[in-house]
């Protein structure tokens, strides 16, 4: 990220060659892959506390809103 920001005097050589890299369509099968692996260990997760989906719930939403403000400041500026 850092090589490709604005400041960076290799971003105008390195942006046209990842320009046409689809986020997305790596992030599927990754997505895919982690549901499988979660999935066959869902016995396990039966046996946790609650305790541990508020914590999974607080933590998810904490980085969200992070992510929202950061992303807003920077998008202000």
């Amino acid at each position: 990220m850092l090589i490709t920001a604005d400041f960076s005097p290799a971003a105008q050589y390195i942006l046209p060659l990842v320009d046409g890299v689809d986020f997305l369509a790596h992030a599927t099968p990754i997505l895919a892959y982690i549901g499988l692996a979660l999935g066959k260990d869902m016995p396990q997760f039966r046996k946790l506390s609650w305790r541990v989906f508020i914590a999974a719930f607080v933590t998810y939403t904490a980085t969200f809103l992070s992510a929202a403000a950061i992303a807003q400041v920077v998008l202000l500026s």
